[in-house]
């Protein structure tokens, strides 16, 4: 075998290390291309992501600022109670959106969408609401101005039904309140007669000027003392308007003093107008059952005078040193309900209509 010169040996080695160089090379750009498509791939989900994340969150913004105005609605009622805000119904008196006009209004839909919901049953939710986060209590106002947008549709009808609506549930809730409906500005209601929480009865007046008052059950109401007589009733041309009514307060019978210091005039309730406040403990006699004998007068052990009594089975009263009372602490020797009235603080006026008399 011819053997190989140092020369050819080395060039050999040099044409393998040559070689697998190349064959290294190739392998590196191979995997370097792989890693660049997988990040250019992901790099496009992760757009594709972040524009559908864009897209919807555009909607959600826009559907939250659409402009109830916009929408075909047949009515709208703008509600004031504390918290102002406008319902906005169809065709069908159904709530198709709810637009707050103050930051009371919004705490109160916090946790309440009434969208899609009867309006007969949305307005006991928003009084239920009102009552427990204590916008609405005893003597508060429920403004509610009813508008129409079409033609289609019988807004009386929907007046009678929002009417009946509040005023069962302000029985229900137990809440004394004055309901206030309008028809575009122009009052119709009388404010609750004589029967309880809450009631209201609905004026309307036919073409003869006759006022065809009913109650929320749609009974004819009854005249009398307190149906309230209208103040502008009539124009000149001898029609009636409709104009809101005053009634005669219930909580004060019209009288419009404080129902719980009858005016300042009601006898305290501690000394029943007698000044004097007898002591609880010996009941005014001044003197209490000697604890000793039990009032016996002899002792149990010996059988002798009670040595605490003296025999007499009754010692001097200690809480009011024998005195039997003292002067009342109530009303300090006013002998009536005044400074000290629990409703009034002594104002004397009824808490309700404030002395006027009137609803």
């Amino acid at each position: 075998m011819k053997k190989r010169n140092k020369a050819e040996v080395l060039s050999g080695q040099r044409i393998k290390i040559a070689a697998l160089l190349t064959g290294i090379s190739l392998l590196l750009l191979s995997g370097c291309g792989n890693k660049a498509q997988e990040a250019e791939g992901s790099q496009v989900q992760t757009d594709i992501a972040v524009t559908a994340t864009e897209q919807t969150a555009a909607a959600e913004e826009q559907a939250e600022t659409t402009d109830p105005e916009t929408l075909d609605y047949a009515y709208r009622l703008h509600i004031t109670i504390n918290p102002e805000f406008r319902l906005y119904l169809d065709k069908q008196s159904k709530v198709v959106a709810v637009a707050c006009l103050n930051q009371d209004a919004e705490d109160l839909f916090s946790e309440t969408d009434l969208t899609g919901m009867d309006v007969e049953k949305a307005m006991p939710v928003i009084i239920q609401q009102a009552v427990a986060k204590e916008y609405l209590a005893d003597g508060k106002n429920i403004t509610i101005d009813l508008e129409k947008s079409t033609e289609s549709g019988q807004a009386d009808t929907v007046e009678q039904v929002i009417a009946a609506a509040v005023t069962e549930e302000l029985k229900e809730q137990g809440v004394d309140a004055v309901l206030e409906l309008q028809d575009a500005g122009t009052p119709v209601i009388i404010e609750g007669t004589d029967t309880g929480a809450g009631d209201t009865v609905l004026d309307k007046t036919d073409n003869t000027g006759n006022s065809a008052n009913s109650d929320k059950a749609g009974n004819a109401a009854e005249s009398g003392a307190n149906n309230a007589v209208p103040e502008n009733g009539t124009t000149g041309s001898g029609s009636t308007t409709n104009v809101s009514q005053k009634t005669k307060c219930s909580a004060c019978d019209g009288t419009g003093i404080c129902q719980e210091c009858k005016g300042g005039t009601a006898p305290c309730k501690r000394c029943g107008g007698s000044l004097w406040e007898t002591c609880g403990t010996c009941g005014g006699s001044g003197r209490q059952t000697c604890p000793g004998c039990g009032g016996s007068g002899v002792d149990a052990t010996s059988g002798t005078s009670c040595r605490h009594c003296g025999g007499s089975g009754g010692n001097t009263c200690q809480q009011c040193g024998g005195s039997g009372g003292k002067s009342c602490s109530i009303c300090h020797g006013k002998g009536v309900i005044s400074d000290d009235c629990i409703l009034c603080h002594g104002d004397k006026k009824c808490t309700v209509c404030g002395g006027s008399g009137e609803l």
